[in-house]
């Protein structure tokens, strides 16, 4: 579930990169999943990661997923400009992906079904 947080308290830490479980890496620009409506996932684009009260944190510019394109076998996202603050522990899939631009159009492939 999507919340806004108000953050009124002091960041304890701020990353550039973490890592997860030895193995699984995050970094700005990297795309999430955060949520699935039907068919088609909601992404976000990972712009800063933070650790309040041991707890991770992303920030994400939430993107409109438009369709799913069969010849690249991508789903087409577009830049919303909207914010979000999404817990590590509230993501729909822990896998981070990574986005493509092809003929002027955000591409995202999943590494595996939701």
């Amino acid at each position: 579930m999507l919340h806004t947080l108000t953050i009124k308290t002091q960041l304890k830490f701020y990353y550039d990169i973490i890592t997860f479980d030895k193995s699984t890496l995050y970094k700005p620009e990297m795309v999430l999943v955060l949520k699935v409506h039907g068919n088609l996932p909601e992404f976000g684009i990972l712009r800063n990661i933070f650790v309040m009260e041991d707890v991770v944190y992303f920030l994400v510019s939430a993107t409109l997923t438009l369709n799913f394109n069969e010849k690249y076998q991508a789903y087409e996202i577009k830049d919303n400009d909207q914010l979000v603050v999404i817990n590590y522990n509230d993501l729909c899939d822990n896998f981070p992906l990574v986005k493509c631009l092809k003929d002027d159009v955000l591409f995202v492939i999943l590494k595996h079904v939701l």
